[in-house]
């Protein structure tokens, strides 16, 4: 299987942005006087939209998650947003794929302002042709909008890579497959449950699998 478009989950995909995200969610959870739960509680809240992930998590009526969104986002935009860093090879292999005439493209449920922000920052937007995101007041937030609209600027056959369920379902949502990464955030069982159609393992696992399109055995 050979890919001519290739999309992009940002969190836990291309950066490890989880101490950032975490320490945003504790930081919230303090000002607003939430229930408090151990920190592997809060790695549930990288991926989904913000504002869906307190209404969820915490059982917030619409209001108070938006005030606990504007309480994260205090935070995060100054501190938690550099609380990050591109997994290990990822710089290296955008650069081989898009001199591989791949085209690349980033589908965030992350604001679009910050994960430019973040793209920029370490050095990887230099290697994609689009980034999709969400709006600030999550009036567009959910990740199959994302990657439609990247879809709507490419051309052939494409794919999106992700680590949580939420990239999966989109990319299926969207008409085209999802390749699962095993090193971020979401776990082999959810990936699977979830329909992935390839699991990789690591990063030298996914470069293999965009561009050879074969697939290292990591279902075992």
């Amino acid at each position: 299987m050979a890919w001519d478009t290739i999309l992009f989950d940002l969190d836990g995909t291309l950066t490890d942005s989880g101490p950032g995200i975490i320490n945003g969610v504790e930081y919230t959870v303090e000002q607003m006087g939430l229930p408090r739960h151990e920190r592997s509680f809060y790695r549930r809240f990288i991926g989904p939209p913000l504002q869906w992930s307190f209404q969820e998590f915490f059982g917030l009526e619409e209001d108070r998650a938006k005030e606990a969104v504007r309480t994260y986002r205090a935070y995060y935009t100054e501190t938690g947003i550099w609380e990050n860093a591109p997994y290990p090879g990822i710089g290296a292999l955008l650069a081989e794929l898009e001199a591989a005439g791949k085209v690349l493209m980033v589908a965030s449920a992350k604001p679009e302002v910050m994960a430019v922000r973040v793209l920029e920052h370490f050095g990887l937007m230099e290697h994609l042709r689009y980034v999709a995101g969400a709006s600030l007041n999550e009036a567009r937030d959910q990740k199959s909008e994302a990657i439609r609209r990247c879809l709507e600027r490419s051309a052939g056959r494409a794919v999106m890579v992700g680590d949580r369920l939420y990239d999966v379902r989109g990319a299926h949502e969207n008409g085209i497959g999802a390749i699962g990464v095993l090193y971020g955030y979401g776990g082999r069982q959810e990936l699977e449950e979830a329909g992935a159609d390839a699991l990789a393992e690591d990063v030298p696992a996914l470069r293999q699998l965009l561009l050879t399109g074969t697939e290292i055995n990591t279902k075992e």
